[in-house]
């Protein structure tokens, strides 16, 4: 009977992570999905905020060896005690239709308690239960698979760092693909293998 518990609560278990799994990749902050080009997310942010397009901050930049000139790095919008930022990257090699993606997108609100309330009760409505219920931390996390990350408590459960995720911090939400990060570090890298004579 023990036996039977036991695989009844394992089954119960892998099955509640499964429901709480989200692909990241599909999930969207205020109407901007990552991989979207400055563009459309500029279209998205006007179409949910309903705001004149000079209400919408664009930042150049213009130091990426990847491509020539200067592009788009930076998309901000200020709304009513909110901000939604958007940060774009180029991982090489370069999609030439679309060479400029983005990959952090921030929301965040003013500092209240009764702020880090509303948008914990909103992001949950959205999102569904977080796939990493971190209770002893302010933190909560959603990415498609859970798995043990160090944390100054010791090994828990959690979205890692290497992979897309959506994290929910007090008056911060951020939805991140760091592994747009990771492609560029691995190009950079690529060439430079050495094979010593000594």
């Amino acid at each position: 009977m023990n036996k039977l518990k036991v695989l009844v609560a394992i089954c119960f278990l892998s099955f509640a992570t499964i429901a709480s799994a989200k692909d990241v990749l599909k999930l969207d902050v205020a109407g901007v999905k990552l991989g979207m080009s400055p563009s459309e997310v500029v279209a998205a942010l006007k179409a949910k905020y309903k705001v004149a397009d000079s209400k919408i901050k664009r930042l150049k930049f213009g130091g990426s060896p990847y491509i020539k000139g200067n592009f788009i790095s930076t998309v901000e919008l200020k709304n009513a005690n909110t901000t939604v930022r958007v940060n774009f990257g180029v991982v090489p090699p370069v999609n030439k239709l679309k060479p400029i993606k983005a990959e952090n997108i921030k929301y965040t609100v003013a500092f209240t308690n009764e702020n880090v309330a509303k948008l914990k009760k909103a992001v949950i409505a959205k999102y569904g239960k977080p796939t990493a219920n971190q209770k002893t931390s302010a933190t909560l996390e959603w990415c498609t698979k859970a798995e043990d990350v160090m944390s100054f408590m010791g090994t828990t459960k959690g979205c890692s760092g290497m992979k897309p995720y959506l994290r929910l911090n007090l008056t911060r939400l951020q939805l991140f693909d760091p592994t747009r990060n990771l492609a560029r570090a691995k190009y950079k890298l690529k060439g430079k293998s050495a094979n010593p004579i000594l």
